[in-house]
C-alpha cells in the first residue's frame, strides 16, 4: 500500500480458523457536519484518490487468494463517505463483483452521519452487498443541532437526518441508530425515541437496532 492508505485502510484483520477477514476503510475524512467530540478535528480533511482506492482493492484481493478467505466483512467509514458518491460505487462494485466470481461471501456496512440520501446510489450500494448503515443522533433536536452543527451551512441536520431514515429503511435490511449520551442528554432519551417514532413509518420499526454509548 502507498503512504497515503495508512489512515484508509484502518484494519485487516483475518480470523485464521474462520477463514474470514475485515475490513475498514476510510473513505473520506471530510464531513459536512462538525461534531464538537471527532477524532479527527484538527486533521487536514480530503478523500483518498482513485490510485489509491484501486491499490487498495487490489492488495485486498491479493490477500483473499492468497489466504483462502470464504468471508468477507467491510465496513465504510469517514468523515462521511456518502460525500464521495463515486469511490464509493467503486468500492462496492468492484469488490461484489470480486467475491460473486469467487464465490466469498460479501457483506458490507456503513456509518453515515444521515444528511446524504440519493436514492440511486443507495440502491446501487444495496445492489452491491451493502445491506446496513448506521446513523448516529446525540439527543433531540436543539441538543443534536448544537453538538453537530457548529460553524456550519446546516442548520437543522437533526430534522433532515431524520426524514432520510425512512429513506434508508426502505432500502437496507437494517439501519443502526447510535445514541450518544453524557450527563446532559441522558434523561432527553425518551423524547428522542418519540421523535423517532413520530417520523418514521411503521412498516420500518423492525429493521431498526438502537445502539447507546457514552461519551466524554
Amino acid at each position: 500500500l502507498s503512504g497515503d492508505s495508512v489512515y484508509v485502510l484502518d484494519t485487516i484483520r483475518n480470523k485464521i480458523n474462520e477463514k474470514e477477514m475485515y475490513v475498514v476503510l476510510t473513505i473520506t475524512t471530510s464531513c459536512n457536519l462538525a461534531c464538537a467530540y471527532c477524532f479527527e478535528n484538527g486533521t487536514i480533511r480530503h478523500a483518498i484518490n482513485e490510485k489509491t482506492l484501486s491499490e487498495v482493492i487490489h492488495n485486498i484481493e491479493k490477500y483473499i487468494i492468497e489466504n483462502g478467505i470464504k468471508k468477507l466483512h467491510c465496513t465504510l467509514f469517514g468523515g462521511e463517505p456518502l460525500l464521495e458518491e463515486q469511490l464509493v460505487a467503486k468500492f462496492t462494485t468492484v469488490l461484489h463483483e470480486f467475491c460473486k466470481d469467487n464465490e466469498i461471501l460479501l457483506t458490507i456496512s456503513m456509518t453515515t452521519n444521515g444528511l446524504i440520501a440519493n436514492k440511486s446510489l443507495l440502491e446501487k450500494l444495496y445492489q452491491n452487498s451493502l445491506t446496513c448503515v448506521q446513523v448516529t443522533f446525540d439527543g433531540p433536536k436543539e441538543m443534536n443541532n448544537r453538538r453537530r452543527s457548529r460553524n456550519i451551512s446546516v442548520k437543522d441536520p437533526y430534522t433532515t437526518i431524520l426524514k432520510n431514515l425512512n429513506t434508508f429503511l426502505s432500502i437496507f435490511d437494517t439501519v443502526n441508530i447510535k445514541y450518544n449520551f453524557d450527563k446532559q442528554n441522558l434523561d432527553e432519551f425518551d423524547i428522542f425515541l418519540n421523535d423517532l417514532l413520530e417520523v418514521v413509518q411503521s412498516q420500518y420499526i423492525g429493521k431498526i437496532v438502537i445502539l447507546v454509548e457514552a461519551i466524554q
